[in-house]
């Protein structure tokens, strides 16, 4: 007689570094789906609530009893990485980024970004990539004779 073959789990790599239980309630699992297929659109815990069906009190309490982090962080830490995903491509700006992944405010998203990756977007953009923001928006350093031009080259 063979035996019934378990079936996979679904390996998650939203946030590395949380190790999740194999046996997460179905609550949250449809909760880590959604967030993981909708991470750019989710404005709050309770777009995710109503995406799974339930209350937002009980899956914000049962996300946190499972998983040792609270919902609103977990979202947090994923758009985190998602950010260090784009900083690595170097294709977008920092402006442009965090009002691409939903945070409300430029301050807002550099705070979360500083409390989850322990710095500051342009200062993990320069030790990835090596290099500082170049193009129209570099600033220029001027010389102190106010020209833009350096004393040696006025004379």
């Amino acid at each position: 007689m063979r035996r019934r073959q378990k079936p996979k789990r679904k390996k998650r790599k939203l946030v590395p570094g949380i190790r999740f239980s194999p046996r997460l309630s179905p609550v949250v699992t449809r909760a880590l789906d959604h967030i993981e297929e909708n991470l750019l659109s989710i404005g709050s815990t309770t777009d995710i609530s109503e995406a799974v069906g339930v209350s937002r009190e009980h899956l914000s309490r049962t996300f946190s009893q499972e998983t040792g982090v609270k919902l609103w962080s977990f979202v947090n830490m994923a758009k985190v990485e998602r950010a260090k995903e784009f900083l690595k491509d170097g294709t977008r700006g920092i402006k442009q980024m965090y009002s691409e992944l939903g945070f409300g405010c430029q301050s807002t998203f550099y705070n979360a970004f500083r409390a989850y990756a322990g710095t500051t977007p342009g200062a993990f953009r320069v030790r990835k990539l090596g290099k500082k923001r170049t193009g129209s928006r570099a600033r220029v350093r001027r010389s102190r004779t106010g020209t833009g031009m350096s004393a040696a080259t006025r004379y």
